[in-house]
């Protein structure tokens, strides 16, 4: 946990010496080997641990996901299937599945995994206990939650009533709260007031996942040898593409992220998220995954989509910080409307031509709320960096090992305009270093 992976490594064989037939101890060093990008090695572990305990769910999970970042997607679903046998409830391995059904092309399996997790999280919130004793609520989705009731509201005039009456006893909630005791982020809800939310604080009220569009998702107009010689020519590996999406795909986009309850997840700066295996899954998402990888080849190569999310801002609040992430090639593109940015010159990504250092790892070193490592790792590397301005349909594909972190922003208040981000990572790292001593972008 504090990162001293070789010391753990160590330890786990000392243990091992002791005791050779410890599954725990095979299993927890293929997982500290796993940290440390020994992949082959992690998997010759949790084999053993296997060999030991064949019936070792959490040995079976793990050995998936190493299987999987090798790009091992059939072995890796084997796994992920037998530690969802030997436990039915095992935290998100529903997830997992999704991810390597899609991986290997079983589209309508995955998302249907993704609704199992979605259900079962949904499950868990609703079953914490009724006595103040877990039952935090959050400032900023509080506020969220109010405008999209609201919002809600405004249009459906067969659920108006159930949709005013859920914003009346939000806003009542948010008015008779101590805001104070928890910084002006949190508080604990007393028994009465999570009675009153406990049907629809963090549940999904309102859901229509959309299904695919007819043919591409991409805009036809997309200059496909120029976006591909501009991502390979480019030092760090980044390209900037306007109009990413056709019209048709980019509005039932914007429609299911305005309107579906599904943004669950609440972020230190205070934006809040939904997850491809929580919410965010639908055919249309996985079609754009796809959509991508089959038209950018050179750029996606064999890299399965990891992990899909999509981030909501408010128009007073920060976003994500300085970090990089466990991928080989990450999409970022933005679906609020340019009308809604009060800032042309800004609110979009910054990207710095420094990648993670390989002896880092994901967890302790390169992702959080603590960057002042990073950010004295990116000034002795003397790093540059790139600032890409919004623009509604705009995506910045590029190598996701690259620190980046939101641009500053301001946007008009109101729910229609919150600034609205989609994520897509695919594949794991690889051990190689990047040359960035000449950095140059070009865009499209």
């Amino acid at each position: 946990d504090l990162g001293k992976l070789d010391d753990a490594v160590a330890s786990y064989h000392k243990a091992l010496a002791i005791k050779p037939d410890y599954a725990e101890a095979h299993s927890n060093l293929g997982n500290a080997l796993q940290d440390l990008g020994k992949l082959d090695e992690a998997v010759a572990s949790y084999g053993q641990a296997l060999a030991i305990k064949p019936d070792y769910a959490s040995a079976h999970n793990n050995l998936g996901v190493a299987l999987s970042r090798l790009g091992r997607w059939s072995d890796a679903l084997e796994h992920y299937q037998k530690a969802h046998k030997l436990a039915l409830t095992y935290p998100l391995i529903h997830s997992k599945l999704g991810y390597a059904l899609n991986a290997l092309a079983r589209r309508e399996e995955a998302l249907q995994h993704c609704a199992e997790n979605m259900r079962l999280n949904t499950a868990e919130r609703q079953n914490i206990p009724v006595d103040g004793t877990n039952s935090f609520i959050y400032k900023p989705k509080i506020k969220h939650d109010i405008e999209q009731f609201t919002y809600l509201a405004s249009f459906n005039t067969d659920k108006f009533e159930r949709f005013s009456k859920l914003a009346n006893i939000y806003t009542a909630l948010d008015e008779e709260i101590d805001w104070s005791q928890g910084n002006g982020f949190s508080a604990r809800l007393t028994k009465a007031q999570h009675l009153r939310i406990r049907d629809t604080y963090l549940i999904p009220v309102n859901l229509d996942p959309p299904n695919s569009v007819p043919n591409s998702t991409l805009n036809p107009k997309l200059n496909i040898s120029k976006i591909i010689s501009n991502y390979e020519e480019n030092v760090p590996e980044m390209v900037v593409v306007d109009d990413l999406l056709n019209v048709e795909a980019l509005r039932t986009l914007q429609k299911f992220l305005l309107e579906s309850t599904i943004w669950f997840h609440v972020k230190q700066n205070g934006y809040i998220g939904a997850y491809l295996d929580d919410g965010l899954s639908c055919p249309l998402l996985l079609q754009i995954t796809e959509d991508l990888r089959s038209t950018f080849p050179c750029i996606f190569k064999d890299h399965q989509l990891t992990r899909l999310w999509a981030y909501k801002y408010d128009s007073q609040l920060s976003g994500i910080n300085l970090h990089a992430d466990d991928a080989e090639v990450n999409v970022n593109f933005w679906v609020t409307p340019h009308s809604a940015n009060l800032n042309p010159n800004t609110g979009g990504l910054i990207i710095y031509d420094a990648a993670a250092p390989l002896d880092w790892t994901y967890d302790v070193n390169y992702t959080g709320d603590d960057t002042a490592h990073i950010q004295k790792y990116l000034e002795d590397e003397n790093s540059k960096k790139f600032t890409i301005l919004y623009a509604e349909n705009r995506a910045a594909i590029f190598n996701s090992s690259l620190f980046h972190e939101t641009d500053r922003f301001r946007f008009k208040t109101g729910y229609v305009n919150r600034r609205i981000n989609i994520t897509m990572l695919f594949g794991r790292r690889k051990a190689r270093r990047l040359t960035t001593s000449q950095p140059i972008l070009k865009t499209t």
